[in-house]
């Protein structure tokens, strides 16, 4: 356009660099400056220069194994110590096993490698292994640290953290793991760290409308196994704590991960004083199965909580 004397023309030049580009690379544009179109001689000139730099940031997030995607948490959040969502927790009965996922996300700008390390409580007898698809990578994420797959920008890889309780510990008793992001590992800066803690519960039955304490109390005594052999079947065990008269009580199967909702199967139904009640129950061919008591206590309900048993 013409401009009057004094005016002036603002012109924005943005550079973006591919996420291929190389880091250090740089791109200069330079602007010139003329009478008009026919003029060849320079009567002003800018330049502007942008260099890429590197962004090495990973994140990691956490969520439990049967929550959807959305449920990883934090997205875009980085601590060196866990705190918040980035803190993910499961109660499970005894020898029950909870189960986590843990992505780790390349939010930098470049394709990278990153180490993950993986420090537990002193708690013993728990059994935590982690796995990378079917890649059993625990003697390495617990020693030196696991590298990652090389991760474009927006890549991640996810790690499968199982943590299972033997049947012989103490309700209450917890083990806790926490996997640390470093960019190699000779590297001491933590760069996103998230914790899985899982608990043996002091209380495996809770009444549907949250009756208090003094409320009977139903708990697994031998739960089903978290590996189940195809066609097999396993005696389980559960017991009613207080209360005068059991009028109902079974085990209800589902490939639903509430079983009374959407169930499948039962046991026999029995009745009987508040005691220890015994069943058998099958495993599926393939897949998984997961396992609730139900349990009538004096004219109310009670429900356990879910555990399940995958076959191997």
């Amino acid at each position: 356009p013409n401009l009057a004397p004094g005016n002036s023309l603002t012109i924005t030049v943005e550079m973006t660099p591919a996420g291929t580009v190389a880091e250090s690379a740089q791109k200069s544009a330079t602007i010139n400056a003329f009478n008009d179109k026919a003029d060849t001689t320079v009567r002003d000139s800018v330049r502007a220069t942008t260099t890429k730099l590197t962004n090495t940031q990973p994140d990691a997030l956490i969520k439990k194994s049967t929550e959807p995607d959305s449920d990883y948490a934090l997205d875009n959040v980085y601590q060196t110590t866990p705190s918040g969502d980035q803190i993910e927790a499961q109660t499970v009965a005894k020898g029950g096993k909870a189960t986590y996922s843990v992505r780790i996300q390349n939010d930098g700008n470049t394709t990278r490698t990153f180490v993950v390390k993986a420090t537990e409580t002193s708690a013993t007898r728990w059994t935590v292994t982690y796995k990378v698809g079917t890649q059993n990578i625990t003697t390495a994420i617990k020693g030196t640290g696991r590298t990652t797959a090389s991760l474009a920008p927006g890549a991640f890889e996810i790690i499968t953290v199982d943590m299972t309780a033997p049947g012989t510990l103490a309700k209450g008793s917890s083990k806790s793991t926490t996997l640390r992001v470093f960019l190699t590992g000779v590297h001491t800066t933590v760069r996103d760290t998230v914790q899985a803690t899982t608990t043996v519960g002091t209380s495996s039955l809770v009444y549907r409308d949250e009756e208090p304490a003094s409320e009977p109390r139903v708990a697994w005594v031998v739960a089903p196994p978290a590996t189940l052999a195809a066609g097999m079947n396993y005696a389980v065990s559960w017991e009613v704590l207080g209360g005068k008269a059991v009028s109902h009580t079974c085990i209800v199967m589902s490939a639903d991960p509430e079983p009374t909702k959407n169930p499948m199967a039962m046991t026999d139904i029995q009745s009987g004083k508040p005691g220890v009640f015994k069943a058998w129950v099958p495993a599926p061919s393939k897949g998984l199965l997961y396992y609730q008591v139900v349990a009538i206590v004096d004219g109310k309900t009670y429900l356990t909580e879910v555990v399940y048993g995958a076959v191997k």
